[in-house]
């Protein structure tokens, strides 16, 4: 009798599960599947070309090293391979380009017709889709053919994009969309704010466009950055725009996904004159972060020390 009960119980919650799975696949319409494999065909470019200009940059670092040896062939070899490989990759993203409108396209449509979890895939895919897909963002809001929350989302998506610069080898640079810091001089003029966005800082000096601590000299002090794309870098930069009294950071944290904070840098800021940047590289993390803290020892160079832009570098993360 209980074998027959279990029997029964398994084979209703079998019964359940396909009755399930065939409710979610009649939701989800052909233009949402449309979408997908367009994008795959799309990604699937994007890391084959990633992979190639990885290989070029290799082999024109080996070609040079070979060069300074005085090992001729295998330089002019491995320079002949990594032109090969950088014409490979630009046939790669010419090939990229043309499928972005039609990614994007059927992105938007989703956007505006599907239900909400459709709608947060084709924004993701947008975002994945970079700048590129900003022509067709701009054509779609000039259409008016979508509701006000929709075309706010791609309205936002456009400035977002705007910031962003794409690399050869795949990478986004980002310039940070929100900041705040241990302290301030103001909260506008000095303010952790001015820390966001492109450099507008061009001149050495006590500038209120760039932040600024409460108190000069007073010790440790930090400034926290959010970048509106979270990224899970191959390799990672971060690039500190220093305007007055430079030379002061001393770390480079990252925020993982748990929320906790993992040290990317510790060191010695060589920053000697400002404006000037301090690029610092290191091994990367295996987590997709979008918020980066800078730490400041305030006290190691005389006044205040004003920061003016930080920018981030890595591959997007996916739905972070």
């Amino acid at each position: 009798m209980v074998a027959f009960m279990t029997i029964r119980v398994a084979a209703g919650f079998l019964a359940f599960c396909a009755a399930h799975l065939e409710t979610r696949n009649f939701h989800v319409p052909a233009e949402a599947t449309r979408q997908e494999e367009k994008f795959d065909e799309w990604r699937k470019l994007h890391e084959e070309r990633s992979k190639k200009t990885a290989e070029a940059d290799a082999l024109h670092a080996s070609a040079r090293e070979a060069l300074l040896r005085d090992d001729y062939d295998t330089a002019i070899a491995d320079h002949k391979r990594s032109r090969a490989l950088r014409a490979e990759a630009a046939a790669l993203g010419k090939a990229m380009a043309r499928l972005v409108p039609e990614v994007a396209r059927e992105a938007l449509r989703n956007l505006k017709e599907g239900d909400a979890k459709i709608r947060d895939r084709a924004l993701v895919r947008l975002q994945e889709l970079g700048p590129a897909a900003v022509p067709e963002l701009i054509a779609f809001l000039k259409s008016n053919h979508s509701g006000l929350e929709t075309q706010a989302r791609v309205r936002r998506l456009v400035k977002n994009l705007d910031d962003v610069e794409i690399l050869g080898d795949g990478q986004w640079a980002q310039w940070a969309v929100a900041a705040t810091g241990s302290s301030e001089f103001g909260k506008d003029s000095y303010g952790a704010r001015q820390a966001c966005g492109k450099p507008n800082t061009m001149r050495s000096g006590d500038f209120p466009t760039a932040w600024a601590s409460e108190q000069p000299n007073g010790g440790k002090e930090w400034l926290e950055l959010t970048y509106e794309f979270a990224v899970r870098p191959a390799r990672v930069r971060v690039r500190v725009h220093e305007t007055f009294n430079p030379g002061a950071l001393i770390r480079i944290e990252a925020r993982d996904e748990e929320r906790k904070w993992r040290v990317l840098w510790e060191g010695k800021d060589t920053t000697q004159h400002s404006p000037g940047w301090l690029d610092v590289r290191f091994d990367p993390p295996k987590f997709a972060t979008r918020v980066i803290r800078i730490t400041l020892d305030t006290s190691s160079v005389t006044g205040w020390n004003e920061i003016d832009a930080v920018q981030i570098f890595g591959k997007p993360a996916a739905g972070e």
